[in-house]
């Protein structure tokens, strides 16, 4: 029998050693992944910053209609209309996942004491759609329940407990009334 050389042998090895043909795909692919997250993950937080402003910024507007004394009355429909008027650039068509709670109390105190848990549920109490009158504190939080798509971390952070893959964005506005 015809046998290798030890020295054949090792050549053989070195080059394959050697070879680094793929080098560059193989650590692309392993590279490739979290990059990719981390890019994805960007681009959502962006995204989803951006429905954090939008919300404010509904809030803000909302509030100043009832603040100046445009608006004397609402029911939930009409509040929730109105509000989803100035988000649905940035959320489903007719804001299915949108709450909307508006109060009215005696003090600044008692409207801040007002909690809300992470399924954007008001601790001990329900919703309510009430406006007060001239020179009355009143409150208004607009909540909507964000879908999350590509954030890993988030949905050990912030996700709501009840819906898996969606998270809680909220605006609150605090105010008093003017003397309309």
């Amino acid at each position: 029998m015809l046998q290798k050389s030890p020295r054949r042998i090792r050549s053989g090895q070195s080059q394959f050693r050697r070879n680094e043909d793929g080098a560059t795909a193989v650590e692309f692919a392993i590279l490739a992944l979290p990059f990719l997250m981390l890019v994805f993950n960007t681009l959502e937080t962006a995204y989803s910053f951006a429905g954090r402003q939008m919300m404010a910024h509904a809030a803000d507007s909302v509030s100043r209609q009832f603040r100046t004394g445009q608006m004397q009355s609402v029911d939930k429909v009409s509040l929730e209309t109105m509000v989803c008027d100035r988000i649905k650039l940035m959320v489903r068509p007719g804001c299915p996942d949108l709450i909307v709670d508006m109060r009215t109390a005696g003090t600044f105190a008692e409207l801040t004491q007002v909690q809300i848990d992470r399924d954007g549920k008001i601790v001990g109490d329900n919703y309510k759609y009430e406006i007060g009158g001239a020179m009355e504190k009143n409150m208004l939080h607009v909540m909507y329940k964000w879908p999350i798509f590509t954030d890993l971390v988030g949905r050990f952070a912030y996700q709501m407990p009840s819906e898996r893959g969606k998270m809680l964005i909220f605006a609150t506005a605090i105010w008093q009334n003017e003397p309309f």
